[in-house]
C-alpha cells in the first residue's frame, strides 16, 4: 500500500516546488513515487514536465478509467524513471474530475508506487482536497509568513485543525519574515522552506526536477523528515 501525502496551502507558497523536492527525497530512498498536480485552476502537467503528449486528468476522467487509460495519463520522467507525474493539460476541462474518478486513481496508484504526492493547490473546496484529505497518511500545509498566509489559515482554520496528521511549513522563507509570530498564531511549525532566486530561474527554464540542486540545504533534511513522519508516525 502506498503512502499518500497531501500538500496544500496559501497561494504562491512553493507547494509544487516542495512536491518535486519531496519526490526526489523518495527517489533517494530507492522508492517509486507519483506526483499528482491537483490544482483544478492552473494546468500543472506542463509546469512539471513541459510540453507533453500525455493526456491530462480532465481527458482521463472524461471517459472510462481503465488501467490502459490510466497508463496513458502518466508522464514517466526519462531522467528519473521511478518518478511519474499526472495533472491537468491546458485543453482539459476540470469539471470532468469528480470524486468517483479521484478515488479510482487513488486505488490504482495504491498498488503501483510507494509514495503518492498530491499537490492539492490552495482551494480546500477542490475535488482533490475534499477526496484525499479523508485518507491521506500525512497532510502538509505550506504557508507564507505574511498577510496571505495568515488570511489563508484564518479562513480554513477549523477545517485544517479538524483532521489529524497535519504539519505546517513556512514557504518562501526569508530572513526577515515574522516566523516566530506565525508559529505563535498557528501553534508551531515543522520547518522552513527558504526562498532562493535560483529556484525561480529553474522553474522558468522548465527544469523543475533539477530544483533540488539549487534549493537551500535544509530542503533535503526537511523532506526526509516529512517522509519519516508519513511512514512511521
Amino acid at each position: 500500500m502506498a503512502k499518500h501525502i497531501l500538500v496544500f496551502g496559501s497561494p504562491g507558497s512553493g507547494k509544487s516546488i516542495f512536491s518535486v523536492a519531496l519526490a526526489k527525497a523518495v527517489l533517494r530512498q530507492k522508492k517509486r513515487t507519483m506526483i499528482i498536480g491537483g490544482d483544478m485552476v492552473i494546468p500543472m502537467l506542463p509546469f512539471f514536465c513541459g510540453h507533453s503528449h500525455t493526456i491530462g486528468l480532465g481527458e482521463l476522467c472524461k471517459g472510462n478509467i481503465t488501467p490502459q487509460t490510466m497508463a496513458s495519463a502518466v508522464k514517466v520522467l526519462k531522467k528519473y524513471p521511478d518518478i511519474g507525474v499526472m495533472g491537468l493539460q491546458f485543453e482539459d476541462d476540470p469539471s470532468y474530475v469528480l470524486e468517483e474518478q479521484v478515488l479510482k486513481i487513488y486505488e490504482w496508484l495504491d498498488g503501483m508506487v510507494d509514495v503518492v504526492i498530491w499537490d492539492g493547490g490552495s482551494d480546500m473546496d477542490s475535488v482533490i482536497y475534499r477526496t484525499i484529505c479523508q485518507s491521506a497518511d500525512l497532510r502538509v500545509c505550506i504557508l507564507t509568513a505574511d498577510v496571505k498566509g495568515i488570511l489563508y489559515f484564518e479562513k480554513y482554520r477549523d477545517r485544517i485543525r479538524q483532521k489529524d496528521k497535519c504539519i505546517f511549513l513556512e514557504g518562501l522563507a526569508k530572513p526577515y519574515t515574522p516566523y516566530e509570530e506565525m508559529c505563535a498564531r498557528i501553534g508551531g511549525m515543522f520547518g522552513r522552506l527558504y526562498y532562493g532566486r535560483e529556484i525561480e530561474r529553474i522553474c522558468l527554464e522548465g527544469d523543475m526536477f533539477s530544483v533540488d540542486h539549487v534549493c537551500h540545504e535544509t530542503y533535503k533534511e526537511l523532506t526526509e523528515r516529512v517522509l519519516e513522519k508519513a511512514f512511521y508516525n
